[in-house]
């Protein structure tokens, strides 16, 4: 009998961590297809091992070096006796695979050839970021621009339905098939990395919006939204996150190479590169810039309009844009929010000295020949 390589999850491992998945499902609400969905994609797991996805993808997937095992973490006492059965949101927690160099939630992971192969449309928007970058905002002023500031339109179904989440198509309404059939313009969200993102962008000459964020909120905010994302792997301690972001061993990777990809990217394609904290010092003028990268123009009252209503106040209310209708299973907002902040330079309440010293080592190393330059204040 062949032994599993060492960080490679076993066919009998997702099996395991599928039935808690199902398990959450029961006496839950019914019909709730993003619960399903994300079901279906573990159960994808459980079909082969994962080094036998891995060949099928293309790609070499490893669980990353420092992820903890949460699937069986807790199962067992120190002396070796079996201890009371864990809590639920330990067991479902997901892990980290290595695709074409990117570390992926296996759950996305195991859909990696369907991610590449996208087929992108002439006219099709992307609005590309790296995680906890001021995505949902920009999807809610990018949607507002595009409806004329029309609020009600806005309301018509959760963020992550209106405009869908490349990564996330196998995983959550709206399915592939469905985007596949939607006319162009399509709106499209990804947190790929410029090198990653599906040929088909490139070829039909799509707009692009990156929205970049400085390092030190981002990794704050991705620490944060870790905590309470089950679909992603337990943080750890804050100090134990921190190394992991700063070495890029966090989903979709490295932030020093995400943000720069992008930045060395956006003269050879149609893109508008942002800036969160640009964003948040003067949202009328960077919400005028979007306009007309888009080709729209809008009266003065709409955009003050759009202004308020992307306000971080007026999305942590909105319940179409703050995440409340996703399921706790997945993401669990009961001890924190989806819209936690929104804030520049709250990295100052987590950093300790020594850690804000040894990011601006790291910093300095893997940002000196860059033209790229972020503000940590405003």
């Amino acid at each position: 009998m062949k032994v599993p390589e060492a960080g490679v999850e076993t066919v009998a491992a997702a099996a395991a961590r599928r039935q808690d998945w199902e398990r959450a499902l029961q006496g839950g609400p019914p019909g709730v297809m993003v619960q399903q969905r994300m079901v279906e994609a573990v159960a994808g797991v459980t079909q082969e091992t994962t080094s036998e996805r891995a060949t099928a993808a293309d790609g070499t997937m490893d669980q990353q070096a420092g992820v903890l095992e949460a699937s069986t973490r807790g199962n067992m006492a120190p002396g070796g006796g079996k201890r009371a059965k864990p809590k639920r949101k330990a067991i479902m927690r997901s892990k980290l695979m290595m695709v074409d160099g990117l570390p992926m939630s296996d759950i996305v992971a195991v859909h990696w050839q369907d991610i590449r192969n996208f087929q992108a449309k002439p006219g099709d928007v992307l609005i590309a970021t790296y995680p906890k970058s001021g995505t949902t905002w920009t999807q809610e002023m990018v949607e507002l621009i595009r409806h004329n500031g029309d609020v009600e339109k806005c309301q018509r179904a959760p963020v992550f339905e209106r405009i869908p989440c490349l990564e996330l198509m196998r995983c959550m309404p709206p399915d592939l098939e469905t985007v596949n059939a939607m006319p162009s313009p399509r709106y499209i969200k990804t947190h790929l990395p410029f090198n990653l993102v599906p040929s088909s962008f490139w070829e039909h000459n799509c707009k692009v919006i990156y929205v970049a964020r400085n390092g030190r909120d981002t990794a704050t905010s991705y620490y944060h939204f870790d905590r309470m994302a089950i679909m992603h792997p337990d943080p750890g301690t804050w100090d134990q996150y921190l190394q992991r972001f700063m070495s890029g061993n966090v989903g979709w990777g490295s932030w020093y190479d995400h943000v720069k990809g992008y930045w060395e990217g956006k003269d050879k394609c149609d893109m508008l590169y942002l800036f969160y904290e640009d964003i948040k010092q003067d949202p009328i003028t960077e919400i005028r810039r979007i306009m007309k990268f888009l080709g729209k123009k809008l009266p003065d009252a709409t955009v003050e309009k759009i202004a308020h209503c992307t306000s971080f106040n007026q999305m942590k209310n909105n319940d179409m844009a703050n995440y409340s209708t996703f399921p706790k299973e997945i993401i669990d907002q009961s001890e924190q929010k989806f819209m936690r902040k929104g804030q520049v330079g709250d990295w100052k309440n987590i950093f300790t000295v020594r850690q804000n010293e040894l990011f601006e080592e790291d910093y300095r190393k893997k940002m000196d020949h860059t033209t790229l330059k972020f503000k940590v204040s405003i």
